[in-house]
């Protein structure tokens, strides 16, 4: 495939090709950015000058911290904790790549009032500017204050902080000396509840309470517990009973923990002298549920009926069903006014029933389906309380106001290469939302374009097409309704095409379907089964100097043979992100991909009922291939308040089994792109140590292998907010470390073949600066790396090919990468 970098104006993009620009004004134009970034550098130097004689420019905050018996875990939670703005509430101006105070700096010296440069004042943002973090000894005070609630909060009852604070030519450093002490441990646990039915089913739950002996007290324990305990009431019926029905009393002193949550740092002030004297202090816990005011919060309530009100317009006011077509159904009713769909779609989603017992979990499961459907925009479900019998009863009112059901959409691809001057495409696709009125999504989409030469002669055609029938549900010939009610359950349906006219080279075309289900097991898990992938890839139109090569390279030959796939996909992901403020968190997928194991199963059949005279080849003519691919992926991610660090590892392989002598082209690896390996063009790197020599005037860059070893370290960092606020320039700093290699030794590809001992030799790496347009629906990126490790190079290991001068004005331009792209590399 062609190296080319990609621009769409649209939200909808596929990025698939890079190049490396030659444009030596671009070159010039990124080193001059780095030039500014340097002279913002040296300019913040004189950021404390319009300051006041008695006032300090707050320039760092360094928190000190000791403890006993603090695991380096538990020193780093700690730690970042105390550095959060709720506790630390003065943080120094924030520094770019911590090198520059940016936002300081144009406060300090660019006017936005109007009065001066016209275009300067529109370009720069008022949010850019950033006044100047002045030492505050009142707020250092409170910081103090709140570090020290939220150790005891912590259970840290002997803690000490204290702060030290240096002034130096109007430059303020704060110290914070902070000493957790020893950490209290929860000794026992017992309740207090004057309602019996209450009491009891509280207690039947306690092994899966959070508190248990033996453990550190911390108030975070009582806050999940006391919410664990609330739900565990509202999922058995008790609508009004709420968290602060709930008290603790800890060791034995009536000093009621968590009454409200307004003041996170409110806590206990308890000497414990009983414990001082321990070597590992220890408190009691009492769980305290009294009877309250208002009766109704200890009643038990049941559903008495489901209305659903499906197609409700946006701006309605007032609800009335003599509006509306009334369809009674079995569990529910339905208020409609033009029978947009059927109610088994209602019946799938809904986790309650009239006579049930109100649930919590069951009207957030129910929430939750609703919305997972893409039906509506928005979903909102009532309960109207009522007393019948002194028996209390919840009318439950599911408000629904759809959204549009068709859509058509248009997409725009400009695109540049590094082998063809200028691409363009342009994409059409349709949606409906509800096919049969069953919740089923059809999208139909449809792409074409061309690339031209420099002599805007064509150089290559592109066009797919693609159709996917989505069910909110499993469609199985057997019964699995336990499975089906799992959460976002959704069975798949897609067929398409691809054509590749690549003039000089080659066709191809590649008609698929599959047939698959997708649903998360937990939370945090989540599958996607596709037990029928079919597929066709033909090659055709050899040019005479490419089928040349293919005659010269037997596994270049092998992997562009017309063959016929069928097999079976699995992808198992693990995600733990649960917010989007999380510190941290680990992004895991495992993907396997299995063609040809049936279709030898029925080969053999074929030979064993015609005794050898025929087979699957003979009967159809179409050759199958046979191979097995498996790849693994980690990411972990690490967030501050304007940063995060991305690390990431991948690793896949391929083999090719049974009478298939290579795995299909479209199914190997590469390396190399704006996503892989960005110091090195679009499947220019490797395999192994391999490096391509044309053998005629045809040039075929593309490389690929049967196995791949990636990882990369990103930096990723805010710069300034651009046009109002509606978007962000960020940055990012970058190394990748990887390579492909071949399973079997190929005499045309000397050094591609993976060894062990040769691991180092064969790895390469690169590293570079990216730029990010981040417009929150899409991100446009800019990333400029060049190689420091070339393991096509035999000289001194490959390090530094071509020298490392990265303030060279020639050297960046022969050396330097840039890659275009939409979205994060991973």
């Amino acid at each position: 495939m062609q190296n080319r970098s990609c621009f769409s104006f649209t939200s909808i993009y596929h990025i698939h090709v890079y190049k490396r620009f030659s444009i030596q004004k671009l070159r010039q134009q990124g080193f001059s950015l780095l030039l500014i970034c340097w002279a913002l550098m040296v300019a913040s130097c004189s950021n404390t000058k319009y300051l006041a004689q008695n006032q300090a420019l707050l320039i760092s905050n360094e928190i000190r911290l000791k403890g006993e018996n603090l695991t380096k875990n538990e020193r780093e939670n700690i730690r970042n904790d105390l550095s959060s703005s709720s506790i630390l509430l003065q943080a120094p101006n924030y520094k770019t790549l911590r090198i520059a105070r940016i936002g300081l700096w144009l406060y300090n010296h660019v006017d936005t009032t109007g009065k001066g440069n016209r275009l300067l004042s529109w370009l720069i943002n008022k949010n850019w500017l950033k006044p100047p973090v002045i030492y505050d000894s009142n707020q250092t005070h409170k910081t103090v204050e709140n570090m020290l609630d939220y150790l005891i909060n912590q259970g840290y009852f002997r803690a000490t902080v204290n702060d030290q604070v240096h002034i130096r030519k109007q430059k303020a450093r704060v110290t914070y000396l902070v000493n957790t002490g020893k950490n209290f441990l929860i000794n026992q646990i017992s309740y207090r509840i004057s309602d019996t039915a209450i009491r009891k089913i509280v207690l039947a739950d306690t092994s899966l309470s959070l508190l248990h002996k033996g453990i550190p007290y911390k108030t975070d324990l009582l806050i999940n517990e006391r919410e664990r305990i609330a739900r565990l009431l509202n999922d058995h019926g008790y609508y009004h009973f709420s968290t602060d029905d709930i008290l603790f009393v800890v060791d034995t002193i009536n000093t009621s923990l968590l009454k409200t949550t307004t003041n996170p740092f409110e806590s206990i002030f308890n000497v414990f002298s009983a414990s001082r004297s321990r070597e590992k202090p220890t408190l009691n816990i009492e769980v305290v549920i009294n009877q309250p005011e208002d009766s109704s919060d200890f009643h038990q309530y049941y559903i008495r009926k489901i209305n659903v009100f499906p197609d409700l317009p946006l701006n309605i006011n007032s609800i009335d069903t003599n509006q509306f077509y009334k369809i009674p159904e079995r569990y529910f009713t339905i208020f409609t006014r033009r029978n947009l769909f059927r109610p088994r779609v209602f019946m799938r989603a809904l986790y309650f029933r009239p006579g049930d017992l109100y649930s919590r979990t069951a009207y957030e499961q129910t929430v939750r389906q609703l919305n997972s459907l893409n039906q509506w925009k928005f979903v909102n479900v009532q309960f109207h309380e009522l007393q019948v019998n002194d028996t209390g009863w919840l009318d439950a009112n599911i408000y629904l106001i759809p959204e549009k059901r068709q859509e058509v959409g248009i997409s725009l691809e400009g695109t540049t290469g590094s082998d063809y001057e200028l691409g363009s495409s342009i994409g059409l696709s349709y949606m409906n939302r509800n096919i049969h009125r069953a919740a089923n999504i059809l999208t139909v989409s449809l792409k074409g374009g061309v690339e031209l030469d420099s002599a805007l002669n064509i150089y290559a055609q592109e066009m797919s097409g693609q159709i996917n029938l989505n069910f909110p549900r499993f469609i199985v010939p057997f019964d699995l309704r336990r499975l089906s009610r799992f959460a976002n359950a959704k069975t798949n349906l897609n067929t398409g095409f691809d054509y590749m006219n690549r003039i000089d080279f080659y066709k191809f075309q590649n008609y698929y379907a599959s047939f698959g289900y997708t649903w998360n097991e937990t939370q945090t898990k989540s599958w996607i089964v596709k037990p029928f992938v079919l597929a066709y890839n033909k090659y055709s139109n050899f040019s005479p100097a490419f089928q040349q090569e293919l005659d010269s390279n037997q596994f270049l030959r092998n992997s562009f043979q017309s063959v016929f796939l069928e097999g079976e996909n699995i992808s198992f992901i693990y995600n733990n992100q649960l917010s989007a403020n999380q510190r941290q968190f680990n992004y895991f997928r495992i993907d396997l991909d299995e063609s040809g194991l049936l279709l030898e199963g029925i080969d053999g059949m074929l030979k064993l009922l015609s005794r050898n005279q025929t087979d699957f080849t003979r009967l159809t003519t179409l050759r199958y291939s046979q191979y097995v691919k498996l790849t693994a992926e980690y990411k972990h991610f690490y967030n501050w308040s304007h940063a995060t660090l991305v690390s990431r590892i991948m690793g896949g392989v391929a083999v090719p089994y049974g009478g298939s002598q290579a795995v299909p082209y479209i199914k190997q690896f590469f390396a190399g792109g704006p996503n892989s390996m960005r110091a090195w063009h679009l499947r220019t790197l490797g395999p192994g140590s391999y490096k391509y020599q044309a053998s005629s005037n045809l040039v075929f860059v593309d490389q690929t292998g049967e196995m791949k070893i990636e990882g990369n370290l990103e930096y990723r960092f805010d710069i300034l907010q651009l046009f109002g606020g509606v978007s962000f320039l960020k940055g990012a700093l970058f190394t990748d470390v990887g390579n492909i290699w071949n399973l079997r030794s190929d005499p045309n590809k000397p050094g591609a073949v993976f060894r062990l001992n040769k691991l180092y030799q064969q790895i390469a790496v690169g590293s570079g600066f990216g730029l990010r347009l981040d417009f929150n629906y899409f991100l446009l990126r800019l990333d400029m790396a060049t190689p420091l490790k070339d393991p096509s190079v035999s000289a001194h290991d490959g390090w530094f090919p071509n020298g490392f001068r990265p303030f060279n004005l020639k050297w960046l331009g022969k050396n330097l990468v840039f890659s275009f792209a939409v979205g994060y590399p991973f």
